[in-house]
């Protein structure tokens, strides 16, 4: 079934196709155009989420993974490896917990943030048509699919918390720096993602820039500046005039070299996958 015109207010619109997914116990894939051209997927099971696809610059499972810590340089381009040469290669994050690379319910809860992710800017989008394709099965799905009603209040609390992050930390070209009268703290505990944006904040590199260096959303980048910059840590920019959009990134050719931080810097710009991980 087809359904075409254009929408007001975007975000209802795509909160509708959602909820009257969820409401039919849809299966299948529903696609949402929008009016510059892109095309959303999300993929349903009984009128629960599984998978989504929504174009935009964002980070992927591989690049999570590596900047997290859970997944060796060498397994993950191994794994990119067996994609690529195979057509039918399961997905990427089958292939690690696979190899024994990464635990099950590590890759799945990247999932969950990842399709939150999506759906949150898919509720910006202004739309102009949608499509459902009954029964067309979801290459990579999670174990426990997400409810709509659980998925649209998390994509909305995000997209809250991110307009206000915006405002304080100067937007995507806001300019955080280390902060000169740190001192350690004995019982300050700093994860791997802490610790991945912390080394790399040097008074030069925007929110954005360090958003690609660390392969994280520049929603989860800006998140741990703001972490950072309330326990003394790094100092931020007084916010700006005008807060430019994220500019979206190209995609570059791999190399066959496994050191982490050049494969991890590669694997940042591949964010505007058309098919879900």
């Amino acid at each position: 079934m087809t359904v075409q015109g254009t929408f007001t207010p975007a975000q209802q619109v795509a909160e509708d196709v959602l909820r009257a997914a969820a409401a039919g116990a849809f299966t299948g894939r529903i696609d949402m155009t929008a009016a510059t051209g892109d095309v959303a997927s999300v993929w349903f099971d009984a009128g629960v989420v599984l998978a989504s696809a929504v174009p935009g610059p964002r980070p992927r499972l591989g690049v999570r993974l590596l900047s997290a810590g859970l997944v060796r340089p060498e397994a993950l381009d191994a794994a990119l490896r067996t994609q690529a040469d195979r057509h039918d290669a399961a997905p990427l994050g089958d292939l690690l917990v696979g190899d024994g690379a990464v635990a099950r319910d590590e890759v799945e809860h990247i999932v969950r943030v990842q399709i939150i992710d999506q759906i949150a800017d898919l509720l910006g989008w202004d739309l102009i048509g949608t499509a459902q394709f009954p029964d067309d099965a979801a290459i990579a799905r999670l174990d426990h699919p997400v409810p709509v009603d659980e998925l649209l209040q998390a994509a909305a609390t995000r997209r809250d918390v991110w307009e206000e992050m915006v405002r304080r930390l100067g937007g995507p070209d806001g300019v955080p720096r280390p902060s000169m009268l740190a001192a350690p703290r004995a019982n300050l505990l700093l994860g791997p993602y802490d610790w991945a944006v912390l080394t790399k904040v040097d008074g030069l590199r925007t929110l954005d820039m360090l958003a690609d260096h660390c392969g994280l959303s520049i929603y989860e980048t800006a998140q741990i500046i703001d972490a950072l910059a309330k326990v003394g840590l790094l100092v931020v920019p007084p916010p700006p005039e005008r807060q430019p959009a994220p500019p979206g990134r190209s995609e570059p050719r791999r190399r066959a070299g496994l050191d982490a931080a050049s494969l991890l810097r590669e694997l940042s710009a591949l964010n505007r996958g058309t098919h879900p991980e």
